[in-house]
């Protein structure tokens, strides 16, 4: 039960790392970004952690 909240906290923290990374970078495809940041932002405000 344990391994579950820290998957999901793992993911997370990996889709934000990443999120930021692809910021700096030019040339990524603007609808895939808005999509990644969507999912991001659900996700943050659907875990308690």
């Amino acid at each position: 039960m344990i391994f579950i909240p820290a998957l999901i906290s793992t993911l997370i923290s990996l889709l934000k790392f990443m999120n930021t990374r692809q910021e700096n970078q030019e040339g990524i495809n603007a609808v895939m970004l808005d999509f990644t940041h969507v999912m991001i932002d659900m996700m943050q405000a659907n875990t308690p952690f």
